[in-house]
């Protein structure tokens, strides 16, 4: 089975030369898709000067920003494999990520897989962030909100209803899905939407714990992508997205997931939490500036 992996990106030069090469190192790759979302620094070059050395690196530059599910949905397309994994500018992958990924697909006769995403700390090995995410103890999928906590250490492979961004699916999945283009701002909810898609149309989803993929530090990632909006802005269009998010599918989540509460004490408690992280954190930034 060969993979076509999908990275799309948007002025993170500097940082996908440091993630790229784990992608590079992946088993049963046949190709690897950079979708450039029109970037204005040095992706491109850095590009060009690598595919001189990895003939199965291809590279396509939209001519104007588009956003992350319409950069997806143009790898998809270009893409030639049965297998598409997703990738993301800002997180590596661990050397056997995609052969875990397979072998626990055909294990477990799932359609679309991803495994374990540890968000890494400032000065922060990667075992010893494995040993801090090792210590949480949180539910998977927290129903309440309907987030899922993929950082978290679980026994064996578990079937749930969605998973991260980078995971490995079944390119025929995306012959009945689409990537909704409805999200704005920082696309929040983006990678969940096509995954319920997916639930609905009677695909298995399955979160893999043996494959560990690590996503840098926001201190580490300059602010290209969705971190070159302020904190308010960022926090207006997470909350915007899952507004649209839960409308969308709320009747059919309700039914299959047997959700407590109702949709507008979803809206409104995910309303509340945001603000109150938003006002947490400006109260954060101006004690730092007071004692600058």
């Amino acid at each position: 089975m060969k993979i076509s992996i999908i990275i799309p990106t948007y002025n993170r030069a500097i940082v996908l030369e440091k993630t790229l090469p784990t992608y590079l190192k992946q088993k049963f790759v046949n190709e690897i898709i950079i979708v450039d979302d029109a970037s204005t620094d040095s992706t491109e070059e850095n590009i060009k000067c690598l595919q001189n050395k990895y003939p199965n690196l291809f590279y396509i530059k939209h001519d104007v920003q588009k956003g992350a599910a319409f950069a997806k949905r143009t790898g998809i397309t270009y893409s030639k494999c049965d297998l598409i994994l997703f990738g993301e500018d800002d997180v590596y992958f661990d050397g056997n990520y995609s052969q875990q990924l397979i072998e626990c697909m055909k294990k477990n006769n799932a359609d679309i897989i991803a495994g374990r995403i540890i968000y890494k700390s400032e000065k922060e090995s990667d075992d010893e962030s494995i040993t801090r995410c090792d210590k949480i103890h949180k539910p998977l999928i927290d129903f309440e909100r309907f987030e899922g906590n993929f950082s978290i250490k679980t026994n064996q492979d578990t079937e749930v209803p969605f998973v991260h961004a980078c995971y490995l699916a079944r390119k025929q999945i995306f012959d009945v899905i689409i990537y909704d283009k409805n999200y704005g701002g920082n696309g929040y909810r983006e990678e969940t939407d096509p995954q319920i898609s997916a639930l609905k149309s009677g695909f298995k989803i399955i979160f893999c714990p043996h494959a560990i993929c690590y996503h840098l530090p926001r201190q580490k990632v300059n602010k290209g992508g969705q971190w070159k909006m302020n904190r308010l802005f960022y926090e207006y269009w997470t909350i915007k997205n899952n507004h649209y998010f839960l409308k969308k599918f709320y009747p059919f989540l309700k039914e299959n997931y047997k959700l407590k509460q109702g949709l507008y004490l979803m809206l409104i408690g995910f309303l509340i939490e945001r603000i109150y992280k938003l006002i947490l954190g400006m109260t954060s930034a101006i004690t730092k500036i007071r004692f600058l």
